[in-house]
């Protein structure tokens, strides 16, 4: 039931959607023994499946893709 949230450059951040569908009540720092294993398994998951860190947003994106993304706060 659990939902976790990383991005390189920000805090991660874990729900419990079983209680919280509404991602409203971050877990990561009182759950560190769920968190950190979901952490490990998706920076393994990236590392083998090659997915580059300096990947840039508009490296396949449209401009109206670009936009929207922008508006929703997703990237600057």
């Amino acid at each position: 039931p659990f939902k976790l949230i990383w991005f390189e450059r920000y805090p991660t951040e874990l729900y419990d959607l079983s209680w919280d569908p509404g991602e409203r009540s971050d877990l990561a720092k009182v759950r560190p023994e769920i968190g950190g294993p979901m952490l490990e398994d998706v920076k393994r998951y990236v590392e083998r499946i090659g997915l580059a860190a300096t990947a840039r947003a508009g490296d396949s994106l449209s401009a109206e893709e670009l936009e929207a993304l922008r508006s929703l706060g997703y990237i600057e």
